[in-house]
């Protein structure tokens, strides 16, 4: 027979687990800029949290399992821990960068010069393989799109953006964003 005592304590420890994982799994996708090389994360990492990974769930189960008794400063460590193998996961290291300046053109429908049609979020690089996921980071702001077609040709500029791109970073009536970062990525 269970005594109320343990009951209790299952019952904390289940309110617990419950509440933390709320916390982990954040309701808005709020990028998190205390964290080092932020624009290096696909949005992925900022909408969701390791609850939904199922390698992830199952490490937290299992040593939910194996530390029944583990101090709540044990337990919150060990949330820590799944958080970071969390951003691992959706992390793309860094492997050229470009600065300058980024115009927008609007191919849409087009093929492009990677010999596929132009659709949504695309950019044009110079050098960078067909494909490359790229990092295109002005202010605080950045988003990840992948290399579709060549160019630009003008003075200064590094990167050419689709309309739906450019509109992530500024408003298109402004036509030319200066002093913008292009990394190109790889997970």
């Amino acid at each position: 027979m269970t005594s109320p005592r343990n009951v209790l304590r299952v019952l904390l420890a289940t309110a617990c687990v419950v509440s933390l994982l709320a916390l982990a799994t954040p309701a808005t996708a709020k990028i998190d800029r205390s964290i080092e090389k932020w624009w290096q994360y696909d949005l992925g990492v900022w909408k969701h949290g390791f609850s939904h990974h199922k390698g992830l769930v199952e490490t937290h189960d299992r040593w939910h399992r194996k530390h029944r008794d583990a101090s709540d400063r044990r337990h919150q460590g060990f949330h820590k821990d799944l958080a970071r193998e969390h951003r691992r996961m959706h992390f793309h290291e860094a492997l050229r960068k470009d600065v300058g300046d980024a115009t927008w053109y609007d191919g849409d429908g087009a093929p492009g010069a990677c010999g596929k049609g132009l659709h949504g979020i695309y950019i044009a690089h110079k050098t960078w393989p067909c494909g490359s996921l790229v990092s295109i980071k002005s202010g605080n702001d950045y988003l990840l799109a992948k290399v579709a077609d060549r160019g630009p040709y003008g003075e200064g500029r590094i990167v050419d953006l689709s309309p739906k791109a450019f509109k992530k970073l500024a408003a298109l009536s402004q036509g030319v964003i200066q002093n913008v970062r292009a990394y190109r990525l790889e997970k």
